[in-house]
């Protein structure tokens, strides 16, 4: 029985799923990902290809052409990244990115939709993914955002160049406090806690919050 497009079905209402391979991109890499205990997968079988949610009730959805089911693993986890992240920013629900960390792991991920197409990258550190967001948002500000007329596709431009720069200001931030945490021993031993706070444009007690880990430091 042919399995029918675009409705959620339970992966054991598709016949022989388990046994085709994996769909794979053009470098030979199969569509593949874990995220926040769910694996999503796109796989190659007779009737399409199936993109796969493997949760506690697996499920899967059938489209006929396979970059329907590539945006579709591409959405899907980029929708739980922004569920997961603490920030999205963006213009619209169209152009979007956003960094979170997997829950209960230590990975991040950056995610974002550009246009309608959705991406998704894993990394290691809270500051790779941050940076990967900024590098994003540019991207995505120096093309052109569909918004459906010229004037606030430029503005949409311009918000979202602004959105990387934040990001960038909150790496600086806490690349700024890892720097004063550094020189905590020193500052104190000099009596140049008052004067570097004063450089720097906060009172004495913001800086011991600094030491402290509570202000200007990454996740």
């Amino acid at each position: 029985m042919p399995v029918p497009f675009d409705q959620v079905l339970p992966v054991g209402d598709v016949p022989g799923l388990e046994d085709v391979p994996l769909w794979r991109d053009t470098r030979y890499r199969p569509f593949q990902a874990q995220w926040g205990g769910v694996t999503y997968e796109v796989r190659n079988h007779v009737d399409g290809y199936i993109t796969v949610s493997r949760t506690a009730e697996p499920t899967a959805v059938n489209y006929p052409l396979a970059q329907e089911a590539e945006y579709a693993f591409h959405r899907a986890l980029a929708e739980t990244v922004f569920a997961d992240a603490a920030v999205s920013r963006g213009w619209d629900a169209g152009n979007r990115a956003a960094a979170g960390r997997e829950p209960g792991g230590e990975r991040w991920a950056t995610a974002w939709i550009s246009n309608g197409v959705p991406g998704f990258s894993e990394h290691d550190t809270w500051n790779e993914a941050h940076q990967a967001a900024a590098r994003q948002l540019d991207e995505m500000a120096d093309g052109l955002v569909l918004t459906g007329d010229t004037l606030t596709a430029q503005i949409a431009s311009a918000h979202l160049r602004r959105c990387a720069n934040q990001v960038r200001d909150a790496l600086l931030t806490a690349e700024l406090g890892e720097a004063v945490r550094l020189g905590k021993r020193w500052m104190q031993e000099e009596r140049m806690v008052t004067q570097i706070a004063h450089g720097l444009g906060v009172n004495r007690r913001f800086v011991y919050r600094v030491f402290e880990g509570t202000e200007w430091r990454c996740p």
